[in-house]
Order: structure tokens, then C-alpha cells, then sequence
């Protein structure tokens, strides 16, 4: 073994490997079984493993056998969006659709409870949209994307939303009990898109949730546009070219994604 500053921290990495790479199929291992593998005491691994539990690394099933956690899935996720094939996909894709709807588009996804921006392109026009609304990460309830992407969490994913940033508020309508929330999420649910106007930045922006053929979130991609460039025909335009693409980049993005 070799010499570390921290041994407990060291062992913990070596059960967190173990429970990533010799349970692929996250069937679960024993807490005897870890502690053996690691020839350590059952109560100095389970101590480990709870810790790791409390930061969301591991998790416990019923049967109280271990499986990696949701933050070991979000790291892969972020990983595999941020791949170079994930990256040349998402640049075609919104280079194309730059291209045919001439504004700015985003593609954002959900990060252990925050919006994280992976690609972003501006409009080729004079007027131009804030490069912070195409870089910035976090504005989790005050985008399109963003609210796109609460609606279409997972229960766990919200849950973790709602630990990290609370309620809305202010942020989004005033919105400050659950049951206020849930029906904001039903509705854009049912509308199956995103669409906000604000006078105050003079843009519209559009969002429509990307997922797996399983149905499973992966990201939502964003349209933002200034209103006097944006009427009815042109806003119809961009949500029939949103859906089509959207549809489209969750399927390629299927085959590389494993979330």
C-alpha cells in the first residue's frame, strides 16, 4: 500500500472503487463483503460507508447492501456530456440550429441540483442576447432552461434542488410552498415546453427538456430571442424547430449517455 496522508480517506476511495467498478449492474454489496474485500472491521467500513452516505456517494439499499450513490451517476453524466464526442454533437447541433432560426441557443443540464451550461452560442445579429445568459450556471428558477429543468427531474433530483436553493420566491411568481411549485411543475408538464417573456431584458426565451429514449432527463435546450425581433410567426418557427431538435439530440445523445 502506498503512503497517503490520510489513510481513512484512502480507504474509502478503495470501497467507493469497489462499489463502482465490481457492482456494475448495482445489484448492491454486503457490508461483510466490503469490509472482507477491504480486510478491515465490519464497524470501521460501516462507519465509512455512512459517511459517504450522509454526501450522497453511496447509497443503501432495502436489504442494506451498498451501491455507488447519485453523485458517483452525476459525475458520469457531466463526463459523458462534456466528452469530446458529446461536445462535437452538441456544437453540430446547435451550430445548425443557430443557423436556421438566427438566435442565440443553450444547452444546459441538471448538476447535483444546479443548472450547468455545457454549450452556448449567440445570435449572429448586431443585437445579441447576454453572453451570461449562454455561460452563466445556477439561474436555476429565473431561465427557461432552468425551469425545464426542475419540471422534468427526478423525485431526487428535485428533493436536492429544494435543499440547495429552497422555494422560488421572488424568482419565479411569488412561488413559496411546495403545492404552489408542483402546480407550476404540472404545467409546464402538460405544456411540454418552457416559453418567458421579460420586459425588463426585452427577451423571450424558449426551452423544450432533452431525454433518453427511456424518457430520462438529460438536459434542456434553450432559445433566447429580443422581443422586437421575435413576433408570432417567428416565435412558431423556433418552437417547431426546438421540438424537432430537441427530439433528435436525445436520441444521439442516448447512445453515449448511460444515465
Amino acid at each position: 500500500m502506498c503512503d497517503v496522508p490520510v489513510k481513512s480517506v484512502k480507504k474509502a476511495l478503495a470501497l467507493l472503487n469497489i462499489l463502482l467498478f465490481e457492482d456494475i449492474e448495482r445489484e448492491g454489496i454486503s457490508l461483510s463483503k466490503l469490509a472482507d474485500r477491504m480486510a478491515i472491521p465490519a464497524n470501521s467500513a460501516h462507519n465509512l460507508l455512512k459517511t459517504m452516505v450522509a454526501c450522497k456517494y453511496v447509497a443503501q439499499l432495502v436489504d442494506g447492501k451498498y451501491i455507488a450513490g447519485p453523485i458517483c451517476g452525476e459525475i458520469g453524466k457531466l463526463n459523458t456530456l462534456c466528452s469530446p464526442e458529446a461536445s462535437e454533437l452538441l456544437t453540430t447541433t446547435l451550430l445548425d440550429m443557430n443557423s436556421r432560426v438566427d438566435e442565440a441557443v443553450v444547452f444546459a443540464t441538471l448538476i447535483d441540483g444546479q443548472r450547468v451550461i455545457i454549450e452556448g452560442l449567440n445570435a449572429n445579429h448586431t443585437v445579441k442576447v447576454s453572453e451570461g445568459l449562454l455561460a452563466s450556471h445556477n439561474h436555476l428558477y429565473t431561465t427557461s432552461t432552468g425551469r425545464i429543468l426542475v419540471a422534468f427531474a427526478s423525485e431526487e433530483e428535485l428533493a436536492r434542488i429544494l435543499v440547495r436553493h429552497g422555494l422560488p420566491g421572488a424568482q419565479w411568481d411569488d412561488i413559496n410552498n411546495e403545492q404552489h411549485l408542483m402546480a407550476a411543475l404540472d404545467e409546464i408538464r402538460s405544456d411540454g415546453m418552457c416559453v418567458m417573456t421579460s420586459d425588463e431584458n426585452e427577451l423571450v426565451a424558449f426551452a423544450y427538456p432533452v431525454r433518453n429514449t427511456a424518457g430520462k432527463l438529460l438536459g434542456a435546450l434553450g432559445c433566447y430571442a429580443p422581443i422586437f425581433r421575435c413576433p408570432e410567426k417567428k416565435r412558431k418557427h423556433i418552437i417547431a424547430e426546438m421540438l424537432i431538435v430537441s427530439e433528435a439530440m436525445g436520441n444521439t445523445l442516448t447512445s453515449l449517455c448511460t444515465v
